[in-house]
Protein backbone atom coordinates (compact mmCIF):
# COMPACT_ATOMS: atom_id res chain seq x y z
CA UNK A 1 0.00 0.00 0.00
CA UNK A 2 1.50 3.38 -1.00
CA UNK A 3 1.81 6.27 1.44
CA UNK A 4 -0.84 8.28 -0.46
CA UNK A 5 -3.30 5.36 -0.32
CA UNK A 6 -2.71 4.78 3.40
CA UNK A 7 -3.31 8.46 4.12
CA UNK A 8 -6.57 8.36 2.15
CA UNK A 9 -7.79 5.32 4.12
CA UNK A 10 -6.92 6.84 7.50
CA UNK A 11 -8.59 10.18 6.67
CA UNK A 12 -11.70 8.45 5.39
CA UNK A 13 -11.99 6.35 8.56
CA UNK A 14 -11.62 9.41 10.79
CA UNK A 15 -14.26 11.29 8.80
CA UNK A 16 -16.71 8.38 9.11
CA UNK A 17 -16.12 8.14 12.86
CA UNK A 18 -16.72 11.85 13.37
CA UNK A 19 -19.92 11.75 11.32
CA UNK A 20 -21.18 8.80 13.39
CA UNK A 21 -20.48 10.58 16.68
CA UNK A 22 -22.16 13.77 15.53
CA UNK A 23 -25.46 12.02 14.75
CA UNK A 24 -28.00 12.67 12.01
CA UNK A 25 -28.31 16.26 10.81
CA UNK A 26 -25.42 17.47 12.98
CA UNK A 27 -21.75 18.18 12.20
CA UNK A 28 -18.82 18.57 14.56
CA UNK A 29 -16.68 20.44 12.07
CA UNK A 30 -16.97 22.19 8.76
CA UNK A 31 -14.70 21.85 5.73
CA UNK A 32 -12.00 24.46 5.72
CA UNK A 33 -12.60 27.20 3.13
CA UNK A 34 -10.54 27.18 0.00
CA UNK A 35 -7.30 29.13 0.15
CA UNK A 36 -7.84 32.81 -0.41
CA UNK A 37 -11.57 32.80 0.44
CA UNK A 38 -13.24 34.18 3.57
CA UNK A 39 -14.89 31.70 5.97
CA UNK A 40 -18.71 31.66 5.88
CA UNK A 41 -20.47 33.83 8.45
CA UNK A 42 -21.86 32.00 11.46
CA UNK A 43 -25.65 31.77 11.62
CA UNK A 44 -27.14 34.12 14.17
CA UNK A 45 -28.84 32.48 17.13
CA UNK A 46 -32.33 33.94 17.63
CA UNK A 47 -32.90 35.60 20.98
CA UNK A 48 -35.33 34.00 23.39
CA UNK A 49 -38.72 35.78 23.57
CA UNK A 50 -40.12 36.82 26.94
CA UNK A 51 -41.83 33.91 28.70
CA UNK A 52 -40.90 31.53 25.92
CA UNK A 53 -38.83 28.48 25.14
CA UNK A 54 -36.08 27.35 27.42
CA UNK A 55 -36.40 27.15 31.15
CA UNK A 56 -39.86 25.70 31.68
CA UNK A 57 -41.47 25.91 28.24
CA UNK A 58 -40.73 24.18 24.94
CA UNK A 59 -42.10 26.96 22.66
CA UNK A 60 -43.16 30.62 23.15
CA UNK A 61 -46.87 29.71 22.97
CA UNK A 62 -46.87 26.76 25.37
CA UNK A 63 -49.48 26.95 28.11
CA UNK A 64 -48.10 23.99 30.07
CA UNK A 65 -44.57 23.41 31.36
CA UNK A 66 -42.24 20.78 29.91
CA UNK A 67 -41.97 17.51 31.81
CA UNK A 68 -40.11 17.91 35.10
CA UNK A 69 -39.98 21.71 34.95
CA UNK A 70 -40.80 23.89 37.95
CA UNK A 71 -42.14 27.44 37.74
CA UNK A 72 -42.16 29.86 40.67
CA UNK A 73 -43.61 33.32 40.18
CA UNK A 74 -44.84 36.08 42.42
CA UNK A 75 -45.90 39.69 42.47
CA UNK A 76 -45.91 42.49 45.01
CA UNK A 77 -49.34 44.11 44.58
CA UNK A 78 -50.03 47.58 45.99
CA UNK A 79 -53.50 49.08 46.20
CA UNK A 80 -53.61 52.58 44.68
CA UNK A 81 -57.34 53.15 45.00
CA UNK A 82 -58.68 56.53 46.07
CA UNK A 83 -58.36 57.04 49.85
CA UNK A 84 -56.71 53.59 50.21
CA UNK A 85 -53.24 53.99 48.71
CA UNK A 86 -50.98 51.26 50.07
CA UNK A 87 -53.87 49.62 51.92
CA UNK A 88 -53.14 46.81 51.49
CA UNK A 89 -49.79 45.60 50.17
CA UNK A 90 -49.73 41.91 49.22
CA UNK A 91 -47.26 39.28 48.03
CA UNK A 92 -49.02 36.90 45.64
CA UNK A 93 -47.00 33.72 44.79
CA UNK A 94 -47.66 30.72 42.52
CA UNK A 95 -45.90 27.35 42.22
CA UNK A 96 -46.31 24.93 39.27
CA UNK A 97 -44.81 21.58 38.21
CA UNK A 98 -44.79 19.92 34.78
CA UNK A 99 -46.00 16.33 35.29
CA UNK A 100 -45.41 15.80 31.57
CA UNK A 101 -45.33 18.04 28.51
CA UNK A 102 -49.15 18.23 28.46
CA UNK A 103 -50.06 18.30 32.17
CA UNK A 104 -49.10 21.00 34.68
CA UNK A 105 -50.31 21.19 38.28
CA UNK A 106 -49.70 23.67 41.03
CA UNK A 107 -50.67 25.75 44.03
CA UNK A 108 -51.70 29.28 43.12
CA UNK A 109 -52.75 32.48 44.82
CA UNK A 110 -53.55 33.95 41.41
CA UNK A 111 -54.38 31.45 38.62
CA UNK A 112 -54.80 34.40 36.20
CA UNK A 113 -51.30 35.77 36.78
CA UNK A 114 -50.26 35.69 33.10
CA UNK A 115 -53.07 38.12 32.25
CA UNK A 116 -53.69 40.07 35.48
CA UNK A 117 -50.79 40.12 37.97
CA UNK A 118 -52.79 42.55 40.12
CA UNK A 119 -55.57 39.97 40.67
CA UNK A 120 -55.65 37.34 43.37
CA UNK A 121 -54.84 37.56 47.05
CA UNK A 122 -51.80 36.31 48.92
CA UNK A 123 -49.85 37.34 51.98
CA UNK A 124 -51.56 40.54 53.13
CA UNK A 125 -49.60 43.10 55.17
CA UNK A 126 -50.91 45.90 57.35
CA UNK A 127 -53.64 44.37 59.48
CA UNK A 128 -57.37 45.02 59.48
CA UNK A 129 -56.88 48.80 59.62
CA UNK A 130 -55.21 48.55 56.20
CA UNK A 131 -57.83 46.35 54.53
CA UNK A 132 -56.11 43.11 55.60
CA UNK A 133 -58.65 41.21 57.71
CA UNK A 134 -56.36 38.15 57.51
CA UNK A 135 -52.66 37.69 56.80
CA UNK A 136 -53.43 34.61 54.64
CA UNK A 137 -56.91 33.48 53.67
CA UNK A 138 -57.09 31.81 50.23
CA UNK A 139 -55.53 29.11 48.01
CA UNK A 140 -56.15 27.45 44.64
CA UNK A 141 -55.19 23.92 43.61
CA UNK A 142 -54.69 24.50 39.89
CA UNK A 143 -54.23 22.31 36.83
CA UNK A 144 -53.74 22.71 33.06
CA UNK A 145 -53.91 20.03 30.36
CA UNK A 146 -52.87 20.84 26.78
CA UNK A 147 -55.14 19.18 24.21
CA UNK A 148 -54.32 21.10 21.00
CA UNK A 149 -50.84 22.40 20.22
CA UNK A 150 -48.85 23.66 17.25
CA UNK A 151 -45.81 25.88 16.74
CA UNK A 152 -47.98 29.02 16.97
CA UNK A 153 -50.77 28.11 19.38
CA UNK A 154 -51.72 26.03 22.40
CA UNK A 155 -55.07 25.26 23.99
CA UNK A 156 -55.41 23.70 27.43
CA UNK A 157 -58.16 22.85 29.83
CA UNK A 158 -57.65 25.03 32.89
CA UNK A 159 -59.42 24.32 36.14
CA UNK A 160 -59.05 23.67 39.80
CA UNK A 161 -60.45 23.90 43.28
CA UNK A 162 -60.45 27.40 44.74
CA UNK A 163 -60.55 28.05 48.46
CA UNK A 164 -61.68 31.65 48.11
CA UNK A 165 -61.80 32.06 51.86
CA UNK A 166 -60.44 29.88 54.63
CA UNK A 167 -62.35 31.75 57.33
CA UNK A 168 -65.25 31.71 56.70
CA UNK A 169 -64.63 28.58 54.64
CA UNK A 170 -65.68 28.88 50.97
CA UNK A 171 -64.80 26.36 48.27
CA UNK A 172 -65.48 26.53 44.52
CA UNK A 173 -64.87 24.35 41.48
CA UNK A 174 -63.41 26.23 38.51
CA UNK A 175 -63.48 25.01 34.88
CA UNK A 176 -62.26 26.80 31.76
CA UNK A 177 -59.90 26.90 28.78
CA UNK A 178 -56.60 28.74 28.52
CA UNK A 179 -55.06 29.53 25.16
CA UNK A 180 -52.06 31.29 23.63
CA UNK A 181 -51.84 32.30 19.97
CA UNK A 182 -48.94 33.95 18.15
CA UNK A 183 -49.44 35.97 14.96
CA UNK A 184 -46.15 37.58 13.99
CA UNK A 185 -45.01 39.80 16.89
CA UNK A 186 -48.47 39.69 18.53
CA UNK A 187 -49.33 37.15 21.26
CA UNK A 188 -52.91 36.63 22.43
CA UNK A 189 -53.60 35.01 25.81
CA UNK A 190 -57.12 34.17 26.96
CA UNK A 191 -58.29 32.29 30.06
CA UNK A 192 -62.12 32.25 30.43
CA UNK A 193 -63.71 30.15 33.18
CA UNK A 194 -66.85 29.45 35.17
CA UNK A 195 -66.62 28.94 38.93
CA UNK A 196 -69.23 26.88 40.79
CA UNK A 197 -69.71 27.51 44.51
CA UNK A 198 -69.70 24.26 46.49
CA UNK A 199 -70.71 25.56 49.92
CA UNK A 200 -71.83 28.67 51.82
CA UNK A 201 -74.12 29.71 48.95
CA UNK A 202 -76.81 31.54 50.89
CA UNK A 203 -77.07 35.29 51.38
CA UNK A 204 -76.24 38.31 49.24
CA UNK A 205 -72.51 37.54 49.29
CA UNK A 206 -73.00 33.79 48.96
CA UNK A 207 -70.45 31.60 47.24
CA UNK A 208 -72.25 31.25 43.90
CA UNK A 209 -71.40 30.85 40.21
CA UNK A 210 -68.97 33.35 38.65
CA UNK A 211 -68.16 33.89 34.97
CA UNK A 212 -64.80 35.42 33.95
CA UNK A 213 -63.59 36.40 30.47
CA UNK A 214 -59.98 37.71 30.74
CA UNK A 215 -57.84 38.45 27.65
CA UNK A 216 -54.34 39.87 27.10
CA UNK A 217 -52.89 41.17 23.82
CA UNK A 218 -49.12 41.49 23.86
CA UNK A 219 -46.65 42.89 21.33
CA UNK A 220 -43.01 41.73 21.11
CA UNK A 221 -41.21 45.07 20.96
CA UNK A 222 -37.93 43.13 21.04
CA UNK A 223 -37.33 39.37 21.33
CA UNK A 224 -37.12 39.87 25.13
CA UNK A 225 -39.73 42.60 25.76
CA UNK A 226 -43.47 41.86 25.64
CA UNK A 227 -45.68 44.93 26.17
CA UNK A 228 -49.42 44.42 26.37
CA UNK A 229 -52.89 45.33 27.57
CA UNK A 230 -55.31 43.15 29.55
CA UNK A 231 -59.06 43.38 29.90
CA UNK A 232 -61.57 41.22 31.71
CA UNK A 233 -65.29 40.85 32.27
CA UNK A 234 -65.94 39.18 35.62
CA UNK A 235 -69.20 38.83 37.51
CA UNK A 236 -71.85 36.58 38.99
CA UNK A 237 -73.46 34.30 36.41
CA UNK A 238 -76.89 35.33 37.71
CA UNK A 239 -77.28 38.98 36.68
CA UNK A 240 -73.93 39.11 34.90
CA UNK A 241 -74.77 42.13 32.74
CA UNK A 242 -75.82 44.29 35.70
CA UNK A 243 -72.97 43.33 38.02
CA UNK A 244 -69.97 42.72 35.76
CA UNK A 245 -66.62 44.17 36.82
CA UNK A 246 -64.33 45.36 34.01
CA UNK A 247 -60.63 45.48 34.97
CA UNK A 248 -58.24 47.05 32.45
CA UNK A 249 -54.47 46.76 32.79
CA UNK A 250 -51.28 47.69 30.96
CA UNK A 251 -47.94 46.08 31.61
CA UNK A 252 -44.77 44.49 30.32
CA UNK A 253 -42.68 41.35 30.74
CA UNK A 254 -38.92 41.30 30.12
CA UNK A 255 -36.95 38.07 29.70
CA UNK A 256 -33.70 38.48 31.63
CA UNK A 257 -32.80 34.96 30.45
CA UNK A 258 -34.62 31.85 29.27
CA UNK A 259 -35.24 31.04 32.94
CA UNK A 260 -36.05 34.41 34.51
CA UNK A 261 -38.66 37.05 33.62
CA UNK A 262 -39.42 40.32 35.39
CA UNK A 263 -42.78 42.05 34.96
CA UNK A 264 -44.92 44.99 36.03
CA UNK A 265 -48.54 46.02 35.53
CA UNK A 266 -50.86 48.91 36.32
CA UNK A 267 -54.59 48.14 36.49
CA UNK A 268 -57.87 49.96 36.83
CA UNK A 269 -59.63 47.29 38.87
CA UNK A 270 -63.18 48.00 37.68
CA UNK A 271 -64.02 50.55 35.02
CA UNK A 272 -67.69 49.60 35.34
CA UNK A 273 -67.76 50.58 39.02
CA UNK A 274 -69.78 47.49 39.97
CA UNK A 275 -67.36 46.02 42.50
CA UNK A 276 -67.82 48.75 45.11
CA UNK A 277 -69.33 47.64 48.43
CA UNK A 278 -73.10 47.90 48.63
CA UNK A 279 -74.30 51.36 49.58
CA UNK A 280 -71.19 53.11 48.27
CA UNK A 281 -70.42 54.85 44.99
CA UNK A 282 -67.03 55.06 43.30
CA UNK A 283 -65.82 56.49 40.01
CA UNK A 284 -64.80 54.21 37.17
CA UNK A 285 -61.11 55.06 37.65
CA UNK A 286 -61.07 55.13 41.46
CA UNK A 287 -60.08 51.47 41.82
CA UNK A 288 -56.40 51.06 40.95
CA UNK A 289 -53.52 48.71 41.67
CA UNK A 290 -49.91 48.25 40.62
CA UNK A 291 -47.72 45.15 40.70
CA UNK A 292 -44.04 44.30 40.28
CA UNK A 293 -42.98 40.69 40.06
CA UNK A 294 -40.79 37.98 38.62
CA UNK A 295 -40.99 34.40 37.36
CA UNK A 296 -38.32 31.69 37.58
CA UNK A 297 -38.46 28.41 35.64
CA UNK A 298 -36.07 25.47 35.88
Amino acid sequence: MTYRTARFVVCSALGLALATLAGPGRALAQDAPAEGTAPPAAAATPATPASSSGGGYLTPTDVTLRQGAISIDGDVVVNLSSDDVGQPVQIVPNLYYGVNDALTVGFAQNPLAEIFQTAGNGLCFGGSSNNCPSFYNNLSVDGLYSFMRSSTMDLAGHGGVDFGSLDPFQMSLRAGVKGKLMAGPVIFVFDPFISFGLNDRSGVNGNKEVLALPVRVGFMVTPQLNVGASIGFIGPLDGFGDNVAVPLGAGATFAVSNMVDVRAQFTFTDLAGNSAPMGTSVGAADGRAISVGAAYRM
